[in-house]
C-alpha cells in the first residue's frame, strides 16, 4: 500500500513538473534571444544575445527581474517577499491585488499567477533585483 501511494505521488509530481516546465518554456521560446540561440547553435557559432537576459550580464543564466513593487497598488515587494505574485511574463502584483482585484488572472496577458520565487542571498548579491518600478496605466479597482 505504501509503495503504491509513493509511486502515485511521484507520478503526480512528475506530471506537475512537466506542465510547469512547459509554462515557463513557451513564453521564452518566442523571444529574439531564443531565435538567436537556435540560429547560433545550427550555425555552429557563439550566440550574440541582445535582450534583457544578455549572457554577459548573467553569466549565461536566465534571471528574473524581481520587480520591486506591485504594478497595481505600488506596494513594496522586496526580493524576499512571500507576498509577490507573478505571471509567465513576470508581471508582478501583491497577493492581495492578484486575488481581489484581478481574481487570479493577469490583466496584461490573461495568464495565472504563482508565488514569485525567492532568490537566495548569495545569488541576490551577485544578481541584484531590479529597482525599476512598474505601474499599470489603467486604474486598479477591486
Amino acid at each position: 500500500m505504501t509503495k503504491l501511494t509513493v509511486n502515485r505521488l511521484v507520478h503526480a509530481l512528475d506530471n506537475l513538473a512537466s506542465h510547469v516546465d512547459l509554462d515557463q518554456f513557451a513564453p521564452a521560446s518566442f523571444s529574439e534571444d531564443h531565435r538567436e540561440g537556435v540560429a547560433a547553435f545550427l550555425g555552429r557559432r557563439k550566440p550574440r544575445f541582445e535582450g534583457a537576459l544578455n549572457a554577459n550580464q548573467t553569466g549565461g543564466m536566465a534571471m528574473m527581474k524581481l520587480k520591486p513593487n506591485c504594478e497595481c497598488c505600488d506596494r513594496d515587494l522586496p526580493p524576499e517577499s512571500a507576498e509577490a505574485r507573478i505571471c509567465s511574463f513576470e508581471c508582478t502584483f501583491c497577493a492581495d491585488c492578484a486575488a481581489t482585484v484581478f481574481g487570479g488572472v493577469c490583466p496584461n496577458c490573461s495568464g495565472n499567477f504563482v508565488s514569485r520565487p525567492i532568490r537566495p542571498p548569495a545569488m541576490l548579491a551577485k544578481y541584484p533585483a531590479s529597482v525599476e518600478r512598474h505601474l499599470r496605466e489603467q486604474p486598479c479597482v477591486a
